[in-house]
């Protein structure tokens, strides 16, 4: 999933830069309220695929309780 500030269109062709991946052609698979999830174009190894989820940090959110 990414996040946009520029709207992304189901179909739309892109190419996103992963840290220790580089460079993929990903393409939109759905789209909404600036979110998108794309599908790329070549498969990952799982060695690099961890390595790049070790380098990425997930952003803290606060839910208020309901």
């Amino acid at each position: 999933m990414a996040q946009s500030d520029v709207a992304l269109d189901r179909g739309e062709r892109l190419t996103v830069r992963l840290p220790e991946i580089g460079r993929i052609e990903a393409h939109v698979i759905w789209s909404a309220d600036g979110r998108a999830g794309c599908q790329l174009e070549r498969v990952i190894p799982p060695d690099r695929f961890t390595r790049m989820l070790s380098q990425m940090k997930p952003k803290a959110r606060i839910r208020p309780r309901e």
